[in-house]
């Protein structure tokens, strides 16, 4: 930038410049730093500050804050104070400073897949305070596919006998589907079905799910009898565990229909005028990118492309249950593949990776065989008032879905509150709901639980 003085600011852990207003204003049509400073067409100068912090709550964990501060010199009012959140590409001389990178935007190929699975068993190596043993051996559920030859899978009838682990899809249907389970099911066993028939977004889970070394793979439209009243209403009941169990679960969140796929859409990689310059060890100069946070954004500046709650997924009823019931999900999100867990959201290849919104489940609904492990009455209260919110955000095509779509969750939280879900209700707090009313018992629920306890132990 022309016509500027700078000093270090060793205290702020960064360094401070002068420059005239004019300079920011006809600079910021070349310069990329420039299009982030405030443009006044007033005479003076401005101070810019600027600092290079630790940390963020972004993953990876590392050094990836930039702390601006604009000031204009001949009255010290501040014009900007902005967070930007830095990140370099893998082969950069700024990556040995700067630990994010950017992301992986080429979700179908097996360089994906192997940063994905080297997540997971960063997980099952390291997560064991929050997150359950990767499920190796569980009981298939009544009916899964076979991937085995992905041109050709079939479905398996287990009978509840068999020990494998399994996969299973969480997606958006998004119409009715040209391809689902009824009277043809003999044939599937038998001859199985060629993949090519399927939407693509089925013939996507199936590639995924051979590509990280499984096998058997559920979905909800060809392991339920679509046109039997009687098996879905046993596998809705199962529908707890058929998540809960699976070794991983398949999120395909950027997909608003089965038709769409959601491992070749188009992910665009950075916004390249954000591209800034970046001073690096033994004079050598490097490049970084940078975003604002997902929060902080501004209409002229440069946006993070991504927040889970636009997804087409995230509007749907149904898949709630199967966001949260996995104690692991490959979400192939629209921006790239993250994987999720019960102690972290992140980004393949230690991209750049925004906090994930929504709770997590109480760590007792994976560890549910130790009573130390048991949460409290004020966390499960917590965790189902807020498994509520989430859920009545979301869409439901049929208005009878609304409770059958919420039951698989309800029936993990009457296992972990050891209590009848009435519909909504408890039956061990309905007598304290009945009294006070909704309104009075969220505001004093916590005492009602105590009395509602007591009142249970004299009898």
């Amino acid at each position: 930038m022309a016509d500027s003085s700078a000093s270090s600011n060793p205290e702020g852990g960064g360094y401070t410049y002068t420059t005239p207003w004019s300079a920011i204003k006809n600079a910021a049509g070349t310069c990329n730093w420039c299009r982030l400073l405030p443009k006044r067409q007033v005479e003076g100068a401005a101070q810019v500050t600027v600092r290079y912090c630790k940390d963020t709550g972004y993953t990876p964990v590392g050094d990836k804050l930039l702390t601006i501060v604009v000031k204009d010199l001949k009255d010290g009012s501040t014009f900007m104070t902005d967070d930007l959140i830095l990140y370099t590409t893998r082969d950069n001389e700024a990556a040995r400073m700067i630990k994010a990178r950017d992301r992986i935007t080429h979700l179908g190929t097996e360089e994906s897949f192997s940063m994905a699975k080297a997540c997971i068993d960063r997980c099952v190596r390291e997560h064991k305070a929050n997150c359950p043993p990767l499920q190796s051996m569980s009981i298939l559920p009544d009916r899964v596919i076979d991937c085995a030859d992905t041109s050709n899978p079939r479905i398996i009838l287990t009978d509840g006998k068999i020990h494998a682990p399994y996969v299973t899809l969480s997606y958006v249907w998004g119409g009715p589907q040209p391809m689902l389970t009824i009277d043809n099911v003999e044939k599937y066993t038998t001859d199985g079905f060629t993949i090519t028939d399927f939407p693509q977004s089925i013939q996507d889970a199936i590639t995924a799910t051979k590509m990280i070394g499984q096998r058997y793979l559920w979905i909800d439209a060809l392991c339920i009898l679509q046109n039997s009243p009687a098996d879905k209403i046993v596998q809705l009941g199962k529908m707890h565990n058929i998540y809960k169990n699976s070794c991983i679960t398949i999120n395909a969140a950027s997909a608003s229909s089965t038709h769409e796929g959601f491992l070749h859409q188009p992910r665009l990689q950075r916004e390249p005028r954000t591209e800034l310059p970046f001073p690096c060890p033994g004079g050598k100069m490097g490049t970084v990118f940078v975003a604002y946070d997902i929060l902080g954004r501004r209409k002229d500046g440069p946006e993070q492309s991504y927040w889970d709650e636009l997804e087409p997924i995230t509007s749907r009823g149904w898949c709630y249950q199967e966001k949260i019931l996995p104690a692991r999900s490959l979400v192939f999100a629209s921006d790239t593949l993250k994987y999720y867990c019960q102690t972290e959201t992140v980004n393949i290849g230690d991209a750049l990776c925004e906090e994930s919104t929504g709770k997590r489940l109480p760590r007792g609904a994976y560890f549910s065989d130790s009573s130390d492990d048991e949460p409290d009455a004020i966390q499960l209260r917590q965790s189902w008032l807020a498994a509520l919110f989430q859920y009545t955000m979301r869409n439901i095509t049929v208005p009878s879905d609304k409770l059958p779509a919420f039951a698989a969750v309800a029936e993990l939280f009457s296992i972990l509150n050891r209590d009848q879900y009435l519909a909504g209700l408890w039956r061990k707090t309905l007598s304290a709901i009945l009294v006070m009313g909704i309104g009075g018992w969220i505001g004093q629920w916590p005492v009602a639980i105590g009395r509602t306890s007591e009142a249970g132990q004299q009898n």
